[in-house]
């Protein structure tokens, strides 16, 4: 599974949930999971070359973000994803069995 996590259009990288999702990421791409946190001031191209993203940007607005996105759909709007639904979703587990072993 492929997990593409796409930052708020205007973020703080020092703000604690930006510094905690990138620590996240880290984490599971250590683990083998295929995770990638896009930062539209780092890189635009994702936000615009992905249709499903650029529609998100265009018909939602910037409000719409940070946006998760699994496998080509759109899993999470809004907010940051938890570690274990993340882990959860790369690895095919539905979210609740993954809450009731943690």
């Amino acid at each position: 599974m492929c997990i593409a996590i796409y930052q708020p259009i205007t973020i703080n990288l020092n703000a604690p949930e930006a510094l905690k999702i990138a620590v996240t990421v880290d984490d599971l791409k250590k683990r083998g999971v295929d995770v990638d946190l896009y930062n539209f001031e780092q890189d635009a191209s994702p936000y615009l070359d992905d249709a499903l993203i650029e529609a998100i940007l265009m018909q939602d607005g910037p409000d719409a973000f940070p946006v998760t996105v699994v496998d080509g759909e759109v899993f999470l709007k809004k907010e940051y994803p938890h570690y274990n639904e993340l882990m959860a979703w790369s690895s095919g587990v539905p979210t609740e069995l993954f809450e009731t072993q943690a």
